[in-house]
């Protein structure tokens, strides 16, 4: 179909942007759906939580990437409906309350605090709950149908973690799925395109690249200013852990 001579150039770029972003919008909603149903399987080898297996940080790496915080929130409760600790390097099954009720008790003495019984019978120990808020932490703000090239090199957890021993060892590590064969489209095709309308002076960059973590993220805080990585009344120091930096492969 023939364009209108008398069309504005500016705005039918404009508005081929925004059919091509909502495009993107599906496509990313659709891979995050199969990637939530895969993070569901993990994990794979593990058999420790405290000493995961390259495989599984591999594929934790690779199906996390589009993600949002909402997202991984919805994975944690999907597992906990399927009987699995809501850390997806962790094989256990959630601890359930006995007693029943709508409501749970968790902490002990002024560290107590009564939450959604869903939420308390998400993880097997304080210490998953801990890994897995050490790698929310770590998610990317921006929708994946408008980031740029990049790749989130995730922290993951080893070691113990939780109690009185805090994170006694942290170890950096970037997946390297490239030597598996395995491409995630990270940058989507209307990113692309709206590179050509930007530089043609059509459209204004309104994208942003993450090239991934460099620092240590920190625990987020809830709204009443309570760490939500405080565990049964006891606080993280994050100024404390060993982060070793991702190496290179040449």
């Amino acid at each position: 179909m023939p364009i209108p001579k008398d069309v504005d150039p500016t705005h039918l770029a404009a508005a081929l942007a925004e059919a091509q972003k909502y495009q993107a919008r599906k496509d990313v909603e659709s891979t995050n759906l199969s990637a939530l149903e895969s993070l569901l399987d993990l994990p794979l080898t593990t058999i420790s939580v405290s000493a995961p297996s390259p495989t599984d940080i591999s594929l934790a790496t690779l199906h996390l990437q589009l993600f949002l915080a909402s997202d991984y929130d919805e994975l944690i409760d999907e597992r906990r409906r399927v009987d699995k600790c809501g850390y997806i390097l962790c094989s256990k099954a959630p601890k359930r309350n006995p007693y029943g009720g709508l409501k749970s008790v968790v902490g002990s003495g002024k560290g107590a605090k009564v939450v959604e019984r869903e939420a308390a019978e998400a993880w097997c120990s304080a210490g998953c709950k801990m890994r897995a808020v050490y790698v929310k932490a770590q998610l990317g703000s921006t929708p994946g149908w408008l980031r740029g090239k990049g790749w989130i090199r995730f922290r993951w957890p080893v070691g113990d973690v939780g109690g009185k021993k805090g994170i006694t060892e942290m170890e950096s590590v970037q997946a390297d799925v490239r030597a598996e064969g395995i491409v995630l489209p990270i940058r989507t095709a209307v990113v692309k395109e709206e590179d050509k309308l930007v530089e043609k002076g059509l459209l204004k960059s309104d994208v942003v690249e993450r090239e991934g973590l460099d620092e240590k993220p920190a625990f987020p805080s809830l709204e009443n200013g309570e760490d939500v990585g405080a565990i049964e009344g006891h606080v993280v120091d994050v100024s404390k852990l060993k982060i070793s930096q991702p190496t290179t492969k040449s």
